[in-house]
Parts: C-alpha cells; sequence; structure tokens
C-alpha cells in the first residue's frame, strides 16, 4: 500500500507515520531515552531530538516559522509513546459523542483503571460533534500515569503533508487530567484540568506580551515574537466535552468488553479482509491474505459499540 494510500486513512496516527518519514525511527528512538528516566528523556530531547526534527522537517520543505518544527517535538513524543504500547486504535465512531458521555462515572476514579495500555489512540471521527467555530477534535492520545491521564487532543484533518507551511504547524491540544485526588469525582477532575490547561495556555502568551514589550523598549519600535502554540483561551467548553467523550470511551472499553471487537480497519481491501476472515477457508489461504494486508500497512483496529 502506498503511502499516499495511508494518507487518506481516517485514522490520525496512520495518517501522521505516511506524512512524517521520520515518525517511527524518531518515535522509537525517544521510548528508548525515556525508557532510562526523565532525566534521559529531557537530555534526548534538548540535544539530539530537537536539531535532528530540524533536518527532518527541512528536508520536506522550508517551516513557516519555529512552530512546526516546536509542535514535531510533541508530536514525536505521543506517537512514540503509542508504537511503544503496540500501536492501538480502538474506533468510537459508530457512537455518539453524548452516548460516550453517558458513560461518565459520577464518582472518582484512579487513572489505571481506565487506560487499556500505557498509551492508546481513541478514534471520534470526523464531524462527530466535537467542534466550536473554528475548531474541530476527531480524536485522542490518552496515555495513562499512576495519577494522571495525558490527552492529547487531535484536531480534525490532522497529519497534512504540507503541514510545514503552516505557521504552527500542527499542534495536538494537551490536557492532564489529574485523578490523583481521591475525593474529587471524575466531572469535578475534568472541569479543573481543563481550567488548568486554560491557564498554563493563558501564561504562555503572557510571557510572549512581556518580552515582547521589553524588546520593544530596547529597540524603540514594537517588536513581535514569532509564537509556537495555539491560542485556545476561548476553547474550554470544546476541550470539556472532549474530555468527558475520551473518559467515557475508556470506561466502556473498561467495563464492557463485549462491547469491543477487533477487525481490520475501514478502507482494507473487501476481498482480502473477508478471505482473512472466513473461518472455513484453509490456514495457507488466511495466512495469505493476513500477510497481504499486513504487507499493504493495514493493522487491525479494536472496534467500540454498543
Amino acid at each position: 500500500m502506498t503511502d499516499r494510500i495511508l494518507e487518506q486513512s481516517p485514522y490520525a496516527p496512520v495518517r501522521y507515520e505516511a506524512t512524517r518519514p521520520y515518525a517511527r525511527a524518531l518515535g522509537q528512538r525517544f521510548m528508548a531515552h525515556a525508557a532510562h528516566g526523565e532525566p534521559a528523556a529531557r537530555a534526548f530531547l534538548q540535544d539530539q531530538l530537537f536539531p535532528r526534527l530540524r533536518e527532518e522537517v527541512g528536508r520536506l520543505g522550508k517551516p513557516e516559522g519555529p512552530g512546526p518544527v516546536q509542535n514535531e517535538l510533541l508530536n514525536v513524543q505521543v506517537f512514540g509513546r503509542y508504537l511503544a504500547a503496540g500501536e492501538l486504535i480502538y474506533d468510537c465512531a459508530s457512537l455518539a459523542i453524548d452516548t460516550l458521555m453517558t458513560d461518565l462515572p459520577d464518582g472518582a476514579l484512579e487513572a489505571p483503571a481506565l487506560a487499556p495500555a500505557a498509551s492508546v489512540y481513541l478514534h471520534f471521527g470526523r464531524d462527530c460533534g466535537l467542534r466550536d467555530d473554528e475548531r474541530e477534535i476527531e480524536g485522542a492520545f490518552v496515555t495513562g500515569h499512576p495519577d494522571h491521564l495525558q490527552i492529547d487532543l487531535v484536531p480534525a484533518h490532522f497529519a497534512h503533508p504540507l503541514f510545514f507551511r503552516l505557521p504552527l504547524g500542527e499542534p495536538l491540544i494537551s490536557v492532564k487530567l489529574d485523578l490523583s485526588d481521591a475525593q474529587r469525582t471524575v466531572p469535578a477532575s475534568i472541569v479543573a484540568s481543563v481550567e488548568d490547561a486554560l491557564a498554563i495556555n493563558r501564561s504562555n502568551f503572557e510571557q510572549i506580551a512581556d518580552i515582547e514589550a521589553q524588546l520593544s523598549a530596547q529597540y524603540g519600535r514594537t517588536v513581535k515574537v514569532p509564537c509556537a502554540f495555539e491560542n485556545i483561551a476561548q476553547r474550554g467548553p470544546l476541550l470539556d466535552r472532549a474530555l468527558r467523550a475520551a473518559v467515557g470511551a475508556l470506561v466502556r472499553i473498561a467495563t464492557r468488553p463485549e462491547a469491543v471487537r477487533e477487525d481490520w480497519p475501514v478502507g482494507a481491501p473487501a476481498d482480502r479482509v473477508a478471505q482473512a476472515n472466513d473461518a472455513s477457508a484453509k490456514p495457507g489461504t488466511r495466512k495469505t491474505a493476513v500477510n497481504s494486508l499486513l504487507k499493504m500497512g493495514y493493522r487491525k483496529v479494536r472496534f467500540v459499540g454498543g
């Protein structure tokens, strides 16, 4: 299967790898350093990954400012964790977002109870209802930690082949869902975590404004500092709904295993899928069909139903 076909996949991780020739190799290198602890991971990010990304993105084209490379620094880390956890995609697109949110528990939950693996990708789909006037969310990478979930929300149409021409590149929207307080309900934790994400974003822009004011005073003219991150000040309601949908999906996956089935993804050749899934076919025939699908780049997906 050609990269061009992979670029049209409904699943953001598949498109990301197809449009970033460096994604798998650098994601795996990041995880190899992360296995030695946080200091080793930070050193790799600063000393090796960032300069390497400048080279790799530069091979694809001239970036429009610092945004594309800066945001690829996070994207490669998120993708690396997804790779290391087994490339697990949970397709929730058959369920309405409001349905997923009904699975949100009223009480408290610990992070390890929610994550089906160290890192997964939740696919909600295009036009799923997670949108505001300017932004739409199609999925989320979720990484589990002992006391929190790191949720990186994926904008619709993420993984464009010409991402480097966009002023910001393709930033994910990162929210740390703090579940450390056993007395705080999940809905309350979501509200608090969204407020924290907005506060961090606001602080970043205030720091840029301070730097611009200092430089403008120093040089006697207006100075603008290139910005590498998105202003999410007006995105609170969207983030709240997206986190509720993500946690609802995780709860459904954890508590209703019968609602999850594994199959080949949407768009895989129907004849090969039929052969691979035909229990009455000869083992050799099924194996040939499976190997053919794998060779074309397809991987099985976990479909989450009602």
